[in-house]
């Protein structure tokens, strides 16, 4: 089968996108796995007609290893786009709005403003994004810089608590080790033996050198 980039692109060249990404268990994570329109499992040897816009439904494989994805930016961009870039990371589209007063030949001039959840958010496979359309230039520039100062924040928190996940992994290494030389040194003692922690050598003793005492013969007179 196709990988999901390939798949949106063919349908995207083909004048169609994709209608909802539907994710079940499999071992290779964004594999499409079956093609649906209005349905109707698609085969290779079918013949469909759709409209131009028509949305077909992809069922894709995930692995166990990697259900998760983070949130792309799409805050300044047109729906086309914003939903493209969403699809391309396993992500759904979820409501569209467009802010009061926009009429519909105007639509494709307006742009992502709001975006929720935001950017950098962790989410699995195949959730959906809710976005928020405007033609003001200054909400888009509003709302980026604020998500742009969001996103950071929740990559600085992110990195935060991989780092307590690593020094707590290291407190437990360390006593495991200790437990460890524990047991080994009473293993040891009760066997009647010298303990040696792992990794260390114990010089060999050395017997002190014997000297030969020379004989003197005392000859008296």
């Amino acid at each position: 089968g196709y990988s999901l980039r390939q798949a949106k692109n063919n349908l995207e060249i083909a004048g169609l996108e994709i209608a909802e990404l539907i994710y079940q268990s499999d071992m290779a994570t964004n594999n499409v796995l079956e093609e649906r329109f209005r349905d109707r499992v698609i085969t290779r040897n079918d013949n469909i007609e759709a409209e131009a816009g028509s949305g077909i439904t992809l069922v894709v494989g995930v692995s166990a290893e990697s259900g998760a994805v983070s949130v792309p930016k799409v805050i300044g961009f047109p729906l086309k786009e914003a939903k493209s870039r969403l699809w391309e990371v396993g992500l759904n589209v979820g409501r569209i709005v467009y802010d009061e007063g926009i009429e519909v030949l105007d639509r494709k001039d307006a742009r992502v403003y709001v975006q929720s959840p935001q950017q950098n958010k962790v989410l699995p496979l195949g959730q959906r994004v809710d976005l928020h359309l405007t033609l003001d230039p200054e909400k888009i520039e509003k709302q980026s810089v604020a998500s742009d100062r969001a996103a950071r924040r929740l990559e600085g928190e992110r990195e935060l608590r991989e780092a307590q996940i690593t020094d707590s992994l290291m407190v437990i290494e360390e006593a495991y080790k200790a437990e460890r030389r524990a047991a080994d040194s009473l293993a040891a003692v009760a066997r009647g033996e010298q303990y040696v922690p792992e990794g260390e050598v114990i010089a060999p003793v050395e017997e002190p050198a014997t000297s030969e005492a020379t004989e003197e013969t005392t000859f008296f007179d």
